[in-house]
């Protein structure tokens, strides 16, 4: 992984300004596979980030830090994944990312180990993700990877 912020003067999304504070920031994301614009390549700076859109951001991450993360990402969920009813009510592009954090880890009882902020099945796909939920988020992928120790 290289999140080095290469400030050329470029930007990679048309609604983001080569001179703008944040894009060496949105570049070195998008360059890593973190981030990706909408269906017409923009990045939407200004806008809030929902929840879908932050948990495929963190999904993605924990892929690229992880063996475990990385190795389910490959496989995807199963047609029974598929099938719950929490992740229905998800755009088809998040689902995998939802299912990533929220059912594909295990415990030693085979239990789903969900590391998002709340469950799935009260969660609103298109509702804003405030920074508490951003902090938790973030706070339970480094320490489930073992990036961050906590004692």
């Amino acid at each position: 992984m290289n999140y080095d912020l290469v400030e050329d003067g470029q930007s990679v999304f048309p609604d983001v300004s080569a001179d703008a504070w944040y894009a060496p920031y949105v570049n070195a994301l998008y360059n890593q596979g973190l981030v990706e614009g909408d269906e017409n390549g923009l990045f939407h700076p200004q806008d809030t980030i929902d929840h879908e859109q932050l948990i495929t951001v963190m999904a993605r991450l924990a892929a690229q830090l992880n063996l475990k993360f990385y190795q389910a990402n490959l496989a995807g969920p199963n047609a029974t994944d598929n099938a719950d009813k929490s992740l229905l009510r998800f755009d088809d592009w998040a689902k995998s990312s939802v299912w990533l954090l929220s059912m594909s880890q295990k415990n030693y009882l085979g239990n789903s180990i969900n590391l998002l902020f709340s469950p799935v099945s009260g969660m609103d796909p298109k509702g804003a993700s405030l920074r508490e939920e951003a902090a938790a988020l973030t706070y339970s992928i480094l320490t489930y990877t073992g990036i961050l120790i906590c004692k």
